[in-house]
């Protein structure tokens, strides 16, 4: 009967330190890389909204520079 549990507490070891090495390791990569990824695109993203902001007085125009194609034909 001791020998028994003895056997089931050494098989429930063994088994939840195989689910830790691999399977909730590998949980673990995944939620950090996410996170990292999330965190990179929200970097682009406020890159890009300063760049547009730096961009957008640059693209006015006056009006009567503008000469249209068909005027050159």
């Amino acid at each position: 009967m001791i020998l028994r549990i003895i056997t089931w507490i050494i098989a429930v070891g063994v088994i939840y330190s195989l689910l830790n090495r691999y399977i909730f390791s590998f949980f673990r990569i995944n939620m950090s890389t996410n996170e990292q990824l999330k965190d990179m695109q929200k970097q682009l993203k406020d890159m890009d909204k300063k760049m547009s902001q730096n961009n957008a007085p640059k693209k006015k125009r006056k009006e009567g520079d503008y000469i249209d194609y068909e005027e050159l034909k």
